[in-house]
């Protein structure tokens, strides 16, 4: 099954097209037709059982879970608090059908390949590369990518950015990768009008040459092309074919890597994380979690982690912060992480 979680909640997509939730429900996000908490997994209310075919990753913030039904229809729960979900203002309890909501003459929700609501927005990818967005902006600025004077409301708009490939989205920081490999941000790397380095970025900017140490100027060193990106509230992650991290952003628990807490603003640009590096071992996948986040990282010697470790969300016996990466061995066998907000 895939196994999705939530601010502090989850959902489990079976073999056979079935949706369970459990957990946290105050917004009826689980989508069980009520709003009461759940101890066990629960089956879904309102989503044709046996024929669900996707749900997706949500931001750390959000209150409302996604999913996608073999037909192509679009279906969403929970939050509708700060416009962060199309329609009606009411929270839906139970998974409701707002595939209207989306496309427009060219496109319809069949062509819907990812959406994340957080607490104030909401961002959704289209098949062909283009980026809608609805919510409201006054809680953060710049979070809907839309401009100087953007419309705070339940209507999804089209974003001026295109062929994008993925999309991250931690509280009001969204970043996104396009399909020649560059990386683009909106918003802010803070929760609502503070600010910590990056941002706010009203429309979709392209970020690659930012700060004294860019993006663009770290890959050329050692011809590396970014293949793939995450986020938390503050922080930034890239990729790169090469297996090698860079970060950027927020660094109060150690989630740079760089065995200290010394952030890395706009001016300052990115950094690689060189414990990788000089130890000849190759990044896979990163899997990012939490406002000052905890990170795990699939690579050529096992999986590692580093971060945010003050409830022993690292899983080392612990509660020390790690400021460089570490060997994590608790379990064997390990095929995916799931990391939340922690």
């Amino acid at each position: 099954p895939m196994l999705r979680g939530g601010f502090r909640n989850g959902h489990a997509l079976t073999y056979d097209g079935k949706l369970y939730g459990w957990g946290e429900n105050s917004n009826g996000e689980l989508g069980v037709n009520d709003n009461t908490d759940k101890a066990i997994p629960t089956l879904c209310t309102g989503i044709p059982q046996g024929e669900v075919v996707s749900i997706w990753k949500q931001s750390i913030r959000g209150q409302s879970r996604w999913a996608k039904t073999r037909d192509g229809r679009i279906w969403v729960t929970g939050d509708h608090d700060s416009y962060c979900l199309p329609g009606s203002s009411a929270d839906f309890t139970t998974f409701t059908d707002v595939s209207l909501q989306f496309g427009d003459y060219t496109q319809t929700s069949n062509n819907v390949v990812w959406a994340s609501g957080s607490e104030r927005a909401t961002q959704v990818l289209m098949e062909n590369g283009d980026v809608w967005s609805f919510g409201n902006d006054v809680g953060s600025l710049g979070v809907l990518g839309q401009g100087a004077s953007p419309t705070s409301d339940r209507t999804p708009r089209k974003l001026n950015v295109s062929n994008i490939t993925k999309i991250t989205y931690g509280g009001d920081l969204v970043l996104a990768l396009d399909s020649s490999n560059v990386v683009w941000m909106w918003g802010r790397n803070e929760v609502g009008n503070g600010n910590l380095g990056w941002g706010p970025y009203n429309v979709p900017t392209n970020i690659m040459s930012t700060g004294t140490n860019s993006l663009t100027s770290l890959l050329a060193t050692d011809s590396e092309t970014v293949i793939d990106i995450e986020s938390a509230y503050y922080s930034m992650f890239a990729l790169t074919d090469k297996g090698t991290v860079y970060a950027a952003g927020h660094n109060a628990a150690g989630q740079l890597g760089q065995g200290n807490t010394t952030a890395k603003t706009s001016s300052d640009g990115w950094i690689k994380i060189e414990y990788f590096t000089s130890n000849a071992i190759t990044v896979n996948k990163l899997y990012v979690g939490g406002g000052n986040p905890h990170v795990f990282a699939d690579t050529s010697d096992g999986w590692y982690c580093w971060g945010e470790n003050s409830t022993g969300e690292l899983g080392l016996g612990d509660t020390a912060d790690k400021l460089s990466p570490v060997k994590f061995t608790g379990v064997s066998n390990i095929k995916k992480f799931g990391v939340g907000y922690l």
